[in-house]
């Protein structure tokens, strides 16, 4: 394991691609990789609750 630890900023990105990209980095990782931290933003998402209905 390394003892360094990365950064990478990547500002405001779409999520679905940045979730891709931190997949294939997690399933390409050996136990020699780098471990890291994405700080990245993503555009507002709002969510409804299962109960929620659609004038709320």
């Amino acid at each position: 394991m390394s003892a360094c630890l990365g950064f990478r900023e990547l500002g405001l990105q779409p999520y679905e691609p940045v979730l891709e990209a931190m997949r294939r980095f997690t399933e390409q990782r050996s136990p020699d990789s780098q471990d890291e931290i994405w700080l990245v933003e993503h555009p507002a998402v709002f969510t409804q609750g299962q109960a929620g209905k659609a004038e709320h």
